[in-house]
């Protein structure tokens, strides 16, 4: 982008990324005071990639799974793709990339899955806290062991 048109604020950006998450608008500043530093030519690559970390770095070791134990995680694993175990190259070494979708039912009924697609079907939960009650409900030993032959 043409420099002059950034350095004019035309685009309205500050160090903040903006995403929804449960229904709900959510802001987080990218660095400390981010919400009051426009982003201009001479930052907008600092912009970008602290755009990126956050998207794909941060936000995501902030999500549910690092809340569970090693045990939850390998159920939860065998639940959503009827694999017990990762191979050796890790998520890599899977036959499908994981997919996780919105399903209809509704926020009473516990997740389901499609193991031979790698999907994983969430309601639309109220809130996180009904949804990790959903997850360690699946993720319990005696229930994880029913959805296949172990």
């Amino acid at each position: 982008m043409d420099a002059d048109f950034i350095d004019s604020d035309a685009l309205g950006l500050t160090f903040v990324r903006e995403f929804e998450e449960l229904g709900s608008r959510n802001f987080v500043e990218l660095c400390p005071g981010g919400k009051n530093v426009i982003v201009n030519s001479k930052n907008r690559e600092e912009y970008i990639n602290l755009l990126i970390h956050h998207r794909f770095v941060t936000s995501i070791s902030e999500q549910i799974v690092g809340e569970m134990s090693a045990e939850q995680r390998r159920i939860l694993l065998f639940f959503w793709t009827s694999v017990m175990y990762l191979p050796v190259e890790g998520f890599r070494g899977l036959s499908s990339r994981l997919y996780i979708y919105k399903s209809r039912e509704p926020h009473d009924h516990l997740p389901s899955s499609h193991t031979c697609f790698y999907r994983i079907c969430f309601p639309p939960y109220p809130s996180k806290d009904i949804m990790q009650d959903r997850l360690r409900v699946i993720t319990q030993e005696h229930i994880g062991r029913s959805f296949g032959t172990w």
